[in-house]
């Protein structure tokens, strides 16, 4: 990810987000790894510090957490999973 290279006239730009979501899209890896790359792409290209990707299971009528990143440090890090459904649940009914 990031910066592309060529040899003749050294470092070229950085390679466009898009270009990088296809990249990974294309990538024969296993659905976790996908929303794994997928979302440190979005993040990165938004300049988050920190995010959360959740799937809400209509079956089980349950919000998960899939992908978090920079909650590693921090207050929001010590949250249990459990609460941290019941606040973003809350937020979306």
């Amino acid at each position: 990810m990031g910066e592309r290279v060529n040899e003749e006239s050294g470092p070229k730009a950085p390679e466009p987000i898009a270009a990088q979501l296809a990249r990974v899209a294309r990538a024969n890896i296993v659905p976790d790894e996908f929303l794994k790359r997928f979302f440190q792409l979005v993040q990165a290209a938004l300049r988050a510090e920190a995010g959360s990707l959740w799937f809400y299971d209509s079956e089980n009528r349950q919000l998960a957490r899939k992908v978090a990143t920079g909650f590693e440090s921090g207050p929001i890090g010590e949250i249990p999973d459990e609460s941290l459904t019941r606040i973003v649940y809350r937020s979306i009914e």
